[in-house]
């Protein structure tokens, strides 16, 4: 779990992070959102395709075009949907068995196959880090002109080649099933996944509880708290 302070006023991130093994919260350095998360091939700033500091990175608006995405997903195997979801409860975890029995496109990370294709106007921004020693050269970013939402990226390696392929799927509350969502009428995010293509190494996060609920401030430090990352993790 993690939790991440954003400024208004242009200071630095604060970002925590609730590691399971050691069953503490870590704070993550400034420095730290270019290294490998937890093992895996995302960086802090590949959430969402990019959920870094804009002002350490350098910006290029490269035009619109029309690209095949998935803004409605409506992939049922595992792991888009198991159990009963719930805005507060939990989902129950696959077995192995079901992973093995799902179809899984290129790398074995994007649970593409049978979903619900879409002609999307698309806007691409090219990102340009700013850091010495970051391991992306650039960052090519596609976005849902509608919508705003991210659905692909494509970032290099410091010579300029292809170095991961990140992706996104979204849903339409309405089509969630929640309760909660219903006449909200946003895009929810369900599935992030990356791809080292000169590795073939990958990974898949999935979320499929999202929910478009409104709550006060006072409800709201209950979430965005530290403290709320040791109970909630475990």
């Amino acid at each position: 779990m993690f939790l991440l302070y954003r400024y208004r006023d242009g200071k630095e991130d604060d970002t925590w992070a609730y590691i399971p093994a050691l069953r503490r919260v870590r704070r993550i350095a400034a420095t730290q959102k270019s290294d490998s998360l937890l093992g895996t091939e995302f960086t802090l700033e590949d959430f969402y395709l990019f959920s870094g500091y804009v002002w350490d990175h350098a910006w290029e608006y490269q035009g619109e075009s029309v690209m095949l995405g998935v803004s409605n997903s409506q992939r049922t195997c595992f792991p888009r949907v198991l159990g009963k979801l719930s805005p507060t409860g939990m989902v129950r975890l696959g077995t192995d068995a079901e992973w093995a029995a799902c179809t899984f496109a290129p790398y074995g990370a994007m649970p593409m196959v049978g979903e619900s294709w879409q002609k999307r106007v698309t806007f691409e921004l090219d990102d340009i880090p700013k850091q010495e020693g970051h391991p992306y050269s650039r960052k090519k970013l596609w976005y849902d002109k509608e919508t705003m939402a991210p659905g692909l990226a494509v970032a290099y390696d410091r010579g300029g080649k292809p170095f991961k392929l990140i992706g996104g799927v979204g849903k339409w509350s309405e089509s969630t099933g929640i309760a909660e969502n219903e006449g909200r009428f946003v895009l929810l995010g369900t599935s992030v996944m990356i791809v080292n293509v000169q590795t073939g190494a990958s990974n898949l996060g999935q979320f499929d509880g999202m929910n478009a609920m409104e709550f006060g401030i006072s409800e709201s430090k209950k979430y965005y708290d530290t403290t709320r990352l040791k109970t909630a993790g475990r």
